[in-house]
């Protein structure tokens, strides 16, 4: 999803060519590791999903570098605050939902065996 919207932003802005390099990079490093995956490490259809998988990621992660580097009117700034307070209630509500759902998931398994 970052790589389509990412790469729709670029399209706009008339960057089209970095784009292309970014696909063809992605595009390399999937048939490399498709590769390395299937006939190294004997992984079949796991294998050509995990490299896959990888090369999306990278080619999202050069997209968000590319649009957080460019100077043009399009640019993505990173501004992080943590806050200690909202990290405990967060953590609190998380493991809540947690126990919540592993509760659950007990219930339904227990009573339809």
């Amino acid at each position: 999803m970052i790589y389509n919207i990412g790469s729709g932003i670029l399209r706009a802005l008339g960057i089209p060519k970095r784009l292309f390099h970014i696909l063809i990079l992605a595009n390399i490093l999937n048939i490399v590791l498709d590769l390395i995956f299937v006939i190294k490490f004997d992984l079949s259809v796991v294998g050509v999903g995990l490299a896959t998988l990888i090369s999306q990621i990278v080619s999202a992660i050069l997209i968000f570098v590319v649009l957080m580097r460019t100077n043009l009117d399009c640019r993505i700034y990173i501004k992080i605050n943590f806050s200690i307070k909202i990290f405990k209630e967060n953590l609190c509500i998380r493991f809540a939902y947690c126990d919540t759902i592993s509760y659950l998931s007990y219930c339904q398994y227990y009573y339809t065996k």
